[in-house]
């Protein structure tokens, strides 16, 4: 509890995003769907199997499709050990923290169509 925020905090603290070119953010843009759309699919195909509905799928799906911590870990120790440059980092760091503000979002539109289904 005492160490998480100064953990997260040294994670920002190490991006470096002045360098990116339009087409390294264009890559980020498509890094974040595609891990997005991947986590909808597998967790979604898995939650099929065990006999959920279509929606429901969905909504496993996209509920799973955050990452956080121990993408942030693994990232930190790959670039210690010098497996991984101060970009792809960056990018990682950013991709990581969009899927994390989107799910949500993604979330909440998933389940706004039942929710007023149940009211009515």
């Amino acid at each position: 509890m005492i160490f998480s925020p100064m953990f997260f905090a040294s994670i920002g603290l190490k991006l470096s995003t002045l360098s990116f070119s339009s087409e390294v953010w264009q890559f980020i843009i498509l890094f974040t769907s595609i891990t997005i759309i991947s986590k909808i699919i597998g967790n979604g195909f898995g939650a099929k199997l065990c006999g959920y509905k279509k929606k429901e799928c969905l909504q496993i799906g996209i509920g799973m499709a955050t990452r956080g911590e121990m993408a942030f870990i693994m990232i930190d120790e790959a670039k210690n050990m010098g497996m991984i440059n101060e970009e792809v980092f960056s990018i990682i760091v950013i991709t990581v923290f969009l899927v994390t503000f989107i799910t949500p979002i993604l979330l909440h539109l998933s389940f706004r169509k039942q929710k007023v289904e149940e009211t009515v």
